[in-house]
């Protein structure tokens, strides 16, 4: 005796069977439809923040180069400082020991010590900005970091 699962199908069976099978391609296409929207719309998402953080990108990187042209200038003005302070010292230094009194020597000395505060106030200013503007730039990295770990966890599921 045969079974239910042993008999052979019928016309009937297989039109039933085909039925159901468009039913469930229809709705798996609606479903693939669906999901393709939705990646269309992160790839529109996506794209807008790739588009944004390289403007942001494009303005740090100005702000930084900007920020380096000041820094070189400063570094420059310093240097020249400390040549023209080292020249006028060895340019005066016999002068100095012949003809110079105790006071002439203290305001000299306070006027050299002076320079030098102010110089190395200066340096240390330039320092702070160096520092500022390579954690600025660290932060950038990071981001651009983050934004290519999303496109790829997004291009993996688009893929899929």
């Amino acid at each position: 005796m045969m079974t239910k699962q042993e008999e052979l199908a019928t016309k009937e069976d297989l039109g039933e069977l085909e039925g159901r099978l468009t039913t469930q391609i229809g709705a798996n296409a609606a479903k693939i439809d669906a999901n393709a929207a939705k990646i269309d719309q992160v790839e529109k998402n996506l794209s807008a923040k790739i588009d944004a953080n390289s403007a942001k990108i494009d303005a740090n990187a100005a702000k930084i180069d900007r920020v380096e042209r000041n820094l070189g200038a400063k570094i420059d003005a310093n240097s020249e400082a400390i040549s023209k302070l080292t020249s006028l010292a060895l340019d005066n230094k016999d002068e100095i020991k012949k003809m110079a009194t105790k006071e002439d020597m203290d305001k000299r000395l306070d006027d050299i010590v002076t320079g030098q505060d102010k110089m190395i106030r200066l340096f240390m200013n330039v320092n702070q900005e160096q520092v500022a503007a390579t954690a600025r730039a660290d932060r950038i990295e990071d981001d651009v970091e983050e934004n290519k770990s999303k496109i790829r966890e997004l291009e993996a599921k688009v893929a899929q």
